[in-house]
């Protein structure tokens, strides 16, 4: 408080330019790997990133120490989004068994298509970085569970068949039967839902 009685002005926060600067710069630099890992499965160079963000190239190693580290830190932004994603188990709770599998299953074949190349390539990069491997690791588990907050039922599988639920419901199954098998999408998902309604419904 001022001598006079007066409360003092608040301050303006200073806006450090090169910090903003900074965090815009990282952000383009996420955004481009996302953009170009969605247009192919491969993973792209620091020079195809740098050039996609327009930024230079030393601003991609100032950012993040090597590509492992930006893959990373992107696979860690992209898990939370897939997680936000499906966090709509709440709504599915006073519904039937048949319309909650099926928009358990239709949400998540959705966010699976959308994001296929990235998580081939991220599969990919197991072998080289490890991290990725435990991100996705990670991941799995944390889907699964959402399955069984979706789908209660499902715990009251026996092991084996909770295993063989989430097989079928995994990227993977998906993957394999639209892309191997040539399945159309929405005929692998149908085929899903109609394997987990049936293995639900008969207990």
């Amino acid at each position: 408080m001022s001598r006079s009685g007066e409360q003092p002005a608040a301050e303006t926060p200073v806006v450090d330019g090169r910090s903003q600067r900074s965090n815009n710069s990282r952000s383009k630099i996420l955004e481009a790997t996302i953009d170009l890992m969605l247009e192919a499965p491969t993973a792209p160079s620091a020079k195809k990133v740098a050039a996609r963000a327009k930024v230079g190239l030393r601003s991609v190693f100032r950012h993040f120490s090597d590509m492992e580290q930006l893959f990373a830190d992107l696979n860690e932004e992209l898990n939370r989004e897939y997680r936000a994603r499906l966090q709509f188990e709440r709504d599915l709770r006073p519904l039937p068994l048949d319309q909650r599998v099926h928009l358990t299953v239709t949400r998540r074949a959705a966010l699976f298509l959308e994001l296929r190349n990235i998580i081939l390539n991220t599969k990919r990069r197991f072998d080289a970085h490890s991290i990725l491997r435990q991100q996705y690791s990670d991941l799995v588990q944390s889907l699964e569970k959402h399955i069984v907050d979706c789908l209660p039922e499902v715990d009251m599988l026996s092991a084996n068949d909770k295993h063989h639920i989430m097989a079928v419901m995994s990227f993977e199954f998906l993957d394999l039967q639209t892309r191997i098998r040539k399945l159309s999408e929405d005929d692998a998902v149908q085929l899903v839902e109609d394997i987990v309604v049936k293995m639900l419904d008969a207990k």
